[in-house]
């Protein structure tokens, strides 16, 4: 949950300061590959996997995920 309210947290203030809408409130995935990782990192953790090799993999794979996300434009489905 932490790691969740810290990338969407730092996405809205980033917004707010340029003037801008907040991308988190409209397009973004900041909040969805957040809540994955912070879900990988738990799991790890419950069963006693948490080590610094694969905490380390999980965070790569986060920032590997936004970033294609990113690139390819990727948007959460409208209601």
């Amino acid at each position: 949950m932490l790691a969740f309210l810290t990338a969407t947290g730092g996405a809205i203030l980033r917004d707010i300061l340029v003037n801008n809408v907040p991308e988190v409130l409209h397009t973004g995935f900041y909040g969805s590959i957040a809540i994955l990782v912070a879900t990988a990192i738990y799991i790890l953790d419950e069963f006693n996997y948490a080590s610094s090799i694969h905490l380390l993999i999980v965070g790569i794979s986060g920032i590997l995920l936004r970033l294609f996300a990113y690139h390819y434009r990727w948007r959460l489905p409208k209601s």
